[in-house]
Formats: C-alpha cells, structure tokens, sequence
C-alpha cells in the first residue's frame, strides 16, 4: 500500500476543514452576539 500525500487539494485538506468549520460556527457565533448587543442596547446612552 502506498500512502497518499496530503496535497492540500480536496476534502482531506486542512483549509477544506477551516471553511466548513469556519464557515458553520461564524454565522451562529455572530447572531447570538447581535442579539445579545441588542438585549443590553439599554444599557448605553442614545447618541443624539
């Protein structure tokens, strides 16, 4: 048997995984920040 290189091209990739994973945590992540800035939007003086 002959063992594959990891070429870094295809799913075996490590910067395959960094977009899947980066790709599936940012969006959740960045939600739950906005809802939480805007649950405390209280806590901060209005601009005017």
């Amino acid at each position: 048997m002959s063992k594959e290189k990891n070429t870094g091209i295809g799913m075996q990739s490590p910067a395959a995984l960094a977009t899947i994973v980066g790709g599936s945590t940012e969006v959740p992540v960045m939600l739950i920040l906005v809802k939480m800035a805007n649950n405390t939007r209280y806590r901060f003086p209005e601009r005017k």
